[in-house]
């Protein structure tokens, strides 16, 4: 009989099986072993295969622990969701290592990107889920991201040169602790970022300050949703998001205006 998993969720970052059972009821901390060789346990199942799913181009940066880096898809029952599964290590320190469904931007110096975070499936406390712009492809790139963990919160994230090391803000503070959330990145002339957070999408709450990476070079820029998943070989993280979008945005700059100085008068016309 085929198993069943709660809410039609399988949890990708428990491991084959994904904490399903025979019953629907949610099971943790199983464990499948196949030939072991000193046991001689074997484990057969039957899985359907989700034909009906379309799978969608994601890359991976910086390599992955395990034996795939992860993929990502689509399935026509919800449309507008992306799944993006990574065994990535990590996105932190000088250098990161992700899955990325990239979108080519470069050469944009005002822009505005949105994306919605509806579920995200981990076992780690610093797994994460991300809306980036990066300056590259390179695993040592500059960045500035808004990130979903696993158990830490919504926090910003950005490295402020190439090798860098990785600057983390807001972490702690938000009180937007959990999925579903909105995130968004700004960039403002080319090198200034602003990394903000909502509960519709509508009402944008700032995680830091705006800050300025300098020398960011947009000339090779790409931009979109990230998943990496910080655990130990043969485990995944996967991130489902909605509502991707990207647009360039304008920013009025003022001239300067000069005031006149006030005329007075007295109201006494002269004679002379």
């Amino acid at each position: 009989n085929p198993w069943l998993c709660l809410n039609n969720a399988y949890n990708y970052g428990a491991g084959f099986p994904g904490e399903c059972s025979p019953t629907g009821i949610r099971v943790a901390n199983q464990n499948v072993r196949f030939n072991n060789e000193w046991s001689r346990r074997n484990g057969a199942w039957n899985l359907n295969t989700p034909s009906s799913y379309t799978l969608s181009p994601s890359v991976n940066v910086g390599g992955y622990r395990g034996e795939h880096p992860g993929s990502s898809y689509t399935d026509p029952a919800s449309p507008t969701e992306i799944h993006l599964a990574s065994a990535g290590r990590d996105i932190w320190g000088d250098t990161d290592s992700f899955q990325f469904i990239p979108h080519d931007l470069s050469g944009r110096d005002n822009l505005e990107m949105v994306v919605y975070v509806k579920e995200f499936y981990t076992r780690a406390d610093w797994s994460k889920a991300s809306l980036m712009l990066r300056s590259s492809m390179e695993p040592n790139a500059p960045y500035a991201a808004v990130v979903v963990t696993g158990n830490n919160g919504v926090v910003g994230q950005a490295r402020h040169e190439t090798g860098g090391q990785t600057t983390t803000y807001n972490w702690g503070q938000s009180d937007l602790e959990q999925v579903p959330v909105w995130l968004r990145v700004v960039l403002v002339g080319g090198n200034t970022f602003h990394l903000s957070i909502s509960q519709d999408g509508t009402l944008w709450t700032l995680l830091q300050e705006p800050f300025v990476i300098e020398d960011f070079d947009t000339s090779a820029m790409v931009g979109g949703m990230t998943v990496s998943t910080n655990v130990w070989q043969g485990h995944m993280s996967e991130a489902v998001f909605e509502h991707f979008s990207f647009k360039d945005v304008s920013f009025p700059t003022f001239a300067p205006t000069v005031t006149p100085a006030p005329v007075t008068s007295t109201g006494v016309t002269s004679m002379d």
